[in-house]
């Protein structure tokens, strides 16, 4: 092997191990998009905090991406609050294993499609403070549009077996 062959070989080495290291990262930072714009944008998520036998609503700061905000803080809602934010006590009334099935947005109003798993279990107080943090979270990002919430298609106007009335829209 020649001597311009080992350097070659020694600087794709250098390279590779560069980029391992840099793919081993668990934070990124987005600099912005490919049209050398920054949005800027930030959605505001709600999650719950426990303080004794009192529960409050928190809220939280997330970066937008492209594409529709409102989809984007209704999933990172879905998803829950980081690790980071679950050390600072951070917690969500919304059942692991909630899915957003659908966003549909039409003339002034926008329909989200939740599973069946949303409106399970946790009694009347858990089922409102759900949707109070879904709520909050689609206000900024809805704008002007009505917010309309459905379970398994069928819109959610009542818990079965709670006596509780859910207004639409929900914002």
């Amino acid at each position: 092997m020649t001597n311009k062959m080992k350097s070659t070989v020694a600087g794709l080495l250098v390279i590779l191990a560069t980029l391992a290291v840099l793919s081993a990262c668990s934070t990124r930072t987005i600099l912005g998009d490919l049209t050398g714009e920054d949005n800027g944008r930030k959605l505001h998520i709600w999650f719950v905090k426990t303080a004794g036998d009192q529960l409050t609503l928190v809220e939280v700061s997330r970066q937008s991406g492209r594409g529709d905000s409102v989809k984007q803080s209704v999933e990172d809602l879905l998803t829950g609050p980081s690790g980071q934010e679950i050390q600072a006590g951070l917690g969500s009334e919304i059942p692991r294993g909630t899915i957003l099935l659908g966003v549909e947005e039409k003339a002034g109003t926008i329909e989200l499609n939740l599973s069946r798993r949303f409106a399970s279990g946790g009694g009347s107080s858990s089922l409102e403070t759900r949707i109070e943090q879904l709520r909050r979270t689609v206000t900024d990002s809805a704008g002007s549009k009505k917010v309309f919430l459905n379970v398994e298609g069928h819109r959610l106007t009542s818990a079965s077996g709670e006596g509780l009335e859910i207004k639409q829209p929900i914002n």
